[in-house]
């Protein structure tokens, strides 16, 4: 079949997926998960991404468990259908998650069938998973891709706390390394490029064979175009998408890591950092930032919030507050945009 990526960074292209690359990602999910045929699976996000499609629908079905299909996402909705089929795993990003949590009947909702959380795009800010702890219930979270079918690693709940921000280890069938543009095989905290080999990786894009030869390091190792680490234990950290990194006066600045603390800020509903010209230093941080209802955020807040938790150059030098930011269908933020919108 063909799935097309999310686009967030360019267009969209289709990645060609093979009966094999969804049969491998399957085995990895039923190896590294702990799924039952007991197991009632109620899937909130749509088919047509490879999140539902790879690591919720197919293989509950192969394990004989039960699939509740929902047309669109509503947080309310999602409540009561967990409540009345005793639903034991849901799959979303944060902010699916954070709608849960803030709608008004989650207090008085019995949510006590939920086993099992799978939470994947980016961390999951320390509210959020705090709101869902007071419940008895922790995140598998993970990193993958369209390309990987999609699983790419895991992390497992019981490390959801000691591994905070952390993507999780290697899937069993599949295998990472993070390489340096220039110096080859990173060391452990050391930044590079996610690369990424297994039986779940594809092997071409459909009527791309310019995307298909750009897209793979050796010949076998596919190059996820997003930057990350590894701790001394493996941990995979994804720093950003190597298109959305900022160069400003020839310092890398990752979004990704300013947004996980702008986000941790009660009145921050969500954020997106981007980068916008600058005459001195090239390109300069600009955080696009949504507020929860019954909150008030100044810009002042934000950069307090910020100053001495990361290096200065670090720090947005302009925030700019909106009602509602640009997202695919899956969740996402479509930075580019974003640039578009907000860069002058």
């Amino acid at each position: 079949m063909i799935l097309y990526t999310s686009g967030t960074t360019g267009r969209p292209k289709g990645a060609l997926l093979t009966h094999g690359n969804m049969t491998w990602n399957s085995m990895n999910v039923l190896v590294d998960y702990d799924l039952a045929s007991s197991d009632v699976a109620l899937m909130i996000a749509p088919m047509f991404h490879v999140a539902s499609l790879g690591m919720g629908v197919l293989p509950a079905l192969l394990k004989g468990a039960t699939v509740i299909l929902e047309p669109r996402f509503d947080p309310g909705r999602t409540l009561r259908l967990i409540e009345q089929h005793k639903a034991t795993s849901i799959s979303g990003v944060p902010t699916t998650y954070q709608m849960i949590c803030e709608h008004p009947d989650w207090d008085k909702t019995d949510i006590s069938s939920l086993q099992k959380l799978t939470c994947g795009g980016s961390a999951v800010p320390m509210r959020v998973l705090e709101a869902y702890e007071s419940r008895g219930l922790s995140f598998t979270g993970g990193y993958g891709m369209t390309e990987t079918a999609p699983g790419a690693t895991s992390l497992a709940p019981n490390k959801s706390r000691e591994k905070a921000g952390s993507a999780g280890l290697p899937h069993f069938f599949t295998d990472i390394r993070i390489m340096d543009p220039v110096d080859g095989p990173a060391g452990p905290g050391e930044v590079g490029e996610i690369q990424i080999q297994g039986p779940n990786v594809i092997k071409e894009y459909w009527q791309r064979p310019d995307a298909t030869a750009e897209s793979y390091a050796d010949g076998v190792w596919f190059r996820s175009g997003d930057m990350g680490y590894v701790d001394d234990e493996g941990y995979l950290y994804i720093s950003d998408r190597l298109k959305d990194m900022i160069i400003s006066g020839g310092e890398n600045i990752y979004p990704a890591e300013v947004e996980q603390i702008i986000v941790e800020l009660e009145a921050v509903s969500s954020v997106a950092v981007i980068g916008v010209p600058d005459e001195k230093w090239g390109e300069v941080p600009r955080a696009i930032v949504t507020v929860r209802e019954g909150f008030q955020l100044t810009s002042e807040d934000v950069v307090e919030h910020l100053n001495g938790r990361v290096a200065r150059y670090k720090i947005p030098k302009s925030v700019v507050i909106v009602d509602d930011l640009p997202r695919t269908a899956s969740g996402k933020i479509r930075k580019a945009d974003l640039r578009k919108q907000y860069s002058s």
